[in-house]
């Protein structure tokens, strides 16, 4: 991404294409050429092919979200040079690519399930891989305006504006570890927010920091809105596959024209579907003897935020201590430990005037850096800054006279804290 602090002054994203960076690797690593990828509508790159033909070197790469496959290179190696440039049309979702010995550069795309066949001088080959989808044409089509620039395919790359897709800033649905600057300020501060994950969101509204939005709905709504602040165009659009070329990809050759509406409700189906994976670590049958003690502890000093429900704003999802151990065990992991409401934590400064929503703790060790500030690098340093007296829990500023966690506590609470 954009080796560039993220803008959000004005409700937009700014600063936030697509880059390829090429650096030399040595005893002083250096960075040859930074080339902006979104401006040949080469949007989060995965598949990368790094080349050498003599003194030319190149880069061949294909966005995941963006629409086109492009060659980048420079004769005799002139990196103080722009590159030259040839690009080709090709479908979304090009997780890794490899040459074959004919000189096809072949791509996995994901977003398809599909080998996508890239010849020389030839119309790209879509080869279905693996099973069909089982999965509904609505959330098909979500998948693809959450990972593709589908949702706002009218962007631009002057100066701030930005060719980017939902993924730019949360790298397979969890974060990139970004840190940015909201745009606001709060007591005179000004206000940073950590990027949160969006799986599993279904069951936890209200969400985001400043829990504006109450229901999955109005998200969606805002998503649109933000995602189109600055290409001068109505978020309440409608596509066809005129306009998005590689659709019949997936929807067939028919001619197919989706309404603004038919839009979020692909968007909503999709994340509805799009929850967590099992947790690798939570691979055993029963707690072993920290990992109970661990819970034990986040019962005692954690709960009474992070409470144990399966849906974030209802209190009567709240399940009973005995049942932990079952569902933290289970391979959903269902429990979203948190609630709808607002805390004030210590940790400064706050994104709302009550506070900051409470966040959930569901895979957490996919949830890096801490805290709604990014302020904590570890769960160690979460932990270590925890702490609490009769009246209140604090994650920082708290007063020298409140107690702290033992070592023995801490360490069997960050077990039960990796199962999550």
């Amino acid at each position: 991404v954009e080796d560039h602090a993220l803008e959000r002054a004005d409700g937009g994203f700014g600063y936030i294409d697509s880059y390829l960076y090429l650096y030399r690797l040595d005893a002083e690593p250096k960075r040859l050429a930074a080339i902006n990828a979104s401006e040949q509508r080469v949007i989060t790159p995965k598949a990368v092919d790094l080349w050498e033909d003599g003194p030319r070197l190149g880069i061949t790469t294909a966005g995941y979200g963006g629409s086109r496959q492009v060659l980048f290179s420079w004769a005799d190696r002139a990196f103080d040079k722009p590159p030259q440039i040839n690009a080709w049309d090709t479908p979304p979702g090009a997780a890794d690519g490899a040459y074959t010995e004919d000189g096809a550069w072949i791509t996995a795309s994901s977003l398809l399930d599909a080998w996508v066949i890239h010849g020389a001088g030839t119309e790209v080959q879509v080869v279905p891989a693996g099973k069909p989808s089982t999965r509904t044409l609505d959330s098909r089509l979500g998948e693809l305006l959450f990972f593709t620039e589908m949702m706002a395919p009218w962007g631009k790359t002057d100066g701030p504006l930005s060719r980017f897709t939902c993924e730019t800033c949360h790298h397979e649905g969890y974060t990139d570890g970004r840190t940015h600057f909201t745009g606001r300020e709060h007591g005179g501060l000004k206000v940073h927010a950590s990027t949160r994950p969006l799986l599993g969101l279904f069951n936890n509204a209200p969400y985001f920091s400043r829990a504006l939005d109450q229901s999955m709905t109005q998200m969606v709504h805002s998503e649109f809105k933000v995602a189109n602040r600055h290409n001068g165009r109505d978020p309440w659009f409608e596509l066809t596959t005129l306009d998005i070329k590689w659709l019949h990809h997936v929807v067939g050759r028919e001619p197919l024209r989706l309404s603004a509406e038919k839009l979020r409700a692909a968007f909503m189906a999709f994340l509805i579907d799009f929850t967590h994976r099992r947790n690798p670590a939570a691979d055993h049958a029963a707690f072993t003897a920290a990992e109970k003690r661990g819970a034990e502890v986040f019962r005692d000093r954690c709960a009474s935020c992070h409470d144990a429900r399966l849906i974030a704003e209802d209190p009567n999802s709240a399940v009973p201590f005995e049942r932990w151990e079952k569902l933290v065990l289970s391979p959903p992991g269902p429990l979203v430990w948190n609630t709808a409401e607002y805390a004030k934590t210590g940790v400064l400064p706050y994104v709302h005037e009550d506070g900051a929503r409470i966040p959930t703790l569901r895979r957490l060790y996919k949830k890096w850096p801490y805290f709604t500030n990014g302020s904590a690098k570890s769960l160690a340093e979460v932990v270590d800054r925890f702490a609490y007296d009769a009246r209140s829990s604090l994650h920082d500023q708290g007063a020298p006279a409140m107690t702290r966690l033992p070592a023995d506590d801490k360490a069997a609470l960050l077990a039960f804290l990796d199962l999550l």
